[in-house]
C-alpha cells in the first residue's frame, strides 16, 4: 500500500502543475507517469525502500504502461538491494486492493498475497 503522505505529495505535484499553465512540467511528472521516467531516475531506490510491490491486471488499460515502468524500474535498481514483487492478476486492476479497502470489502486473494509479502519482510 502507498502511504497517505506519498499520495498527498503526489496530489500536490498535480495541483501545483495545474496552477502553472494547466499541466505539471514534464520534468516533474515521473511520480505520476512512471513509465516515462528513465531507468536512471529510479537509481537510489534502496535508500528509500528495500521492498516494492507492483500489481496490475492482465487486461487492464494501463497494463502496457505498467509493464514499461516495471522494465525501466528493474533496470534502474539493478545491483541495488531492492526486493521487487510483481503480480499480474487475471481480470484484475492495479488499484483493486485500494478500492476493496475503501469500500470495506473482504480482501481479494491478490491483496492477501501482497499483504503476506509485506508481513514476511
Amino acid at each position: 500500500m502507498v502511504p497517505v503522505d506519498n499520495l498527498n505529495s503526489w496530489a500536490e505535484l498535480i495541483k501545483e502543475g495545474t496552477r502553472h499553465g494547466g499541466r505539471t512540467p514534464e520534468s516533474e511528472r515521473n511520480w505520476i507517469e512512471p513509465a516515462k521516467a528513465s531507468p536512471e531516475w529510479w537509481q537510489g531506490t534502496e535508500k528509500v525502500t528495500k521492498n516494492v510491490s507492483i500489481v496490475y491486471g492482465d487486461r487492464e488499460v494501463f497494463k502496457d504502461g505498467i509493464v514499461t515502468f516495471v522494465d525501466k524500474f528493474k533496470e534502474g535498481v539493478k545491483g541495488e538491494k531492492v526486493d521487487i514483487q510483481i503480480v499480474e492478476e487475471k481480470d484484475g486492476i492495479h488499484i483493486a486492493s485500494v478500492l476493496e479497502a475503501g469500500r470495506g470489502l473482504e480482501p481479494s486473494e491478490i491483496a492477501k498475497i501482497m499483504a503476506g509479502g509485506f508481513m514476511k519482510r
